[in-house]
């Protein structure tokens, strides 16, 4: 009752905004209450699993995303990975443990090479993997595994081109093993599943029993 009642002050103090156009949200919104409806008619949300035939061998063991990387859900990534908006981490983070049904040892991201998180100034995927374990109550250690090859972005390259360029760009973070754990890997975007692959591959080799992604989108 009194969570419910500092929710309608806070509502009240700062009216909550559509996270994709930043209209003013009355009842007018879907039911994840983050999207107005215009906007939600334009988002594809996801249910099944990705699958990817470019990868020889995947990884990973099963991969959810939110939405298609397309039309409105499009530009909320845009606004949260480029655009300096880490305040839509809350919300997409909660909207992502809202998807979890599953017990896991602990919750990572997908680590960015230090060059280009001085050029960003920010881990996008990290931001959500903390607010993903604080909604779940799950451990979240974001050093187990690093990012040693300052490898071109993905974006603009080749299905082919994309498992070569990411390939040996990731290895564990001093003597850490994973001790069978199940570990939740969490990244923004999932288009042929080449990052995520080596990230599982890197972290099974370490010991992980399972590893499973999540993501805000997923490019179809």
């Amino acid at each position: 009752m009194i969570k419910e009642l500092l929710s309608l002050i806070a509502d009240a103090i700062y009216p909550p905004k559509c996270i994709a156009c930043d209209a003013l949200l009355g009842a007018d919104r879907e039911d994840r209450g983050y999207i107005c409806l215009d906007c939600n008619s334009r988002i594809v949300w996801l249910e099944s699993d990705f699958f990817s035939a470019n990868l020889k061998k995947q990884e990973f063991d099963s991969s959810g995303s939110l939405a298609a990387y397309d039309g409105a859900w499009q530009e909320v990534v845009h606004k949260f990975k480029y655009n300096n908006r880490t305040d839509l981490a809350g919300q997409l983070g909660e909207m992502l443990s809202r998807r979890i049904d599953y017990e896991y040892d602990l919750i990572t991201a997908v680590p960015l090479h230090p060059k280009r998180l001085r050029e960003r100034g920010y881990n996008q995927s990290a931001l959500l993997a903390k607010v993903v374990a604080k909604k779940t109550g799950f451990k979240f250690n974001l050093g187990i595994f690093k990012r040693v090859k300052h490898s071109a972005p993905q974006v603009g390259l080749a299905k082919e081109e994309r498992i070569e360029n990411i390939r040996g760009a990731f290895e564990p973070c001093g003597s850490w093993k994973a001790k069978d754990a199940d570990i939740l890997l969490i990244d923004d975007v999932i288009t042929t599943g080449a990052t995520v692959n080596e990230c599982a591959k890197v972290l099974k080799k370490a010991g992980a029993g399972r590893v499973d992604v999540m993501t805000i989108a997923r490019a179809i």
